[in-house]
């Protein structure tokens, strides 16, 4: 009954908890909309953990505008 889902994860997009949904939901047959927030698959920079948030784009305000472009 779920239509839609993000997930949130400090890890590269390919092999965590955004492939393990995507898998789920394709093997299932399951119509969702589903975004991923995670770190880019490339060799990522080094810094705080405030820069690093926003550079990836992973505060808390960035996520909420990601789950609400599910909406759209």
């Amino acid at each position: 009954r779920v239509k839609r889902v993000v997930t949130i994860e400090n890890h590269v997009v390919s092999g965590g908890l955004g492939s393990a949904v995507a898998e789920v939901a394709a093997r299932g047959g399951y119509a969702i909309r589903w975004k991923q927030v995670a770190l880019p698959d490339a060799f990522c920079v080094s810094g705080s953990i405030p820069y690093l948030t926003e550079l990836y784009k992973m505060r808390s305000g960035d996520i909420a505008e990601t789950a609400s472009s599910l909406f759209e």
